[in-house]
């Protein structure tokens, strides 16, 4: 079946993608944009910066390392 390995890399690689994700952002969207999630509750907008942005790109890419080394010291 599934190892605690296997889930591990599992997660790592979405966080990847999201590290990815959020580095191509910028060339996609113009920053500063507003994400209004008035779907959900009608007072809350964000408005995503650059600096922001790179906040999240860093501490996604701490969680990926961070997960791809605890795969490596679970056993096969």
């Amino acid at each position: 079946m599934f190892t605690s390995r296997d889930l591990v890399m599992f997660v790592a690689g979405a966080f990847c993608l999201h590290t990815v994700s959020h580095i191509l952002f910028p060339y996609v969207l113009h920053l500063p944009a507003d994400f209004n999630l008035s779907l959900f509750t009608p007072a809350i907008s964000i408005l995503w910066t650059p600096t922001l942005n790179w906040i999240v790109v860093a501490v996604s890419a701490v969680i990926t390392t961070g997960l791809l080394w605890w795969a490596t010291t679970l056993k096969k």
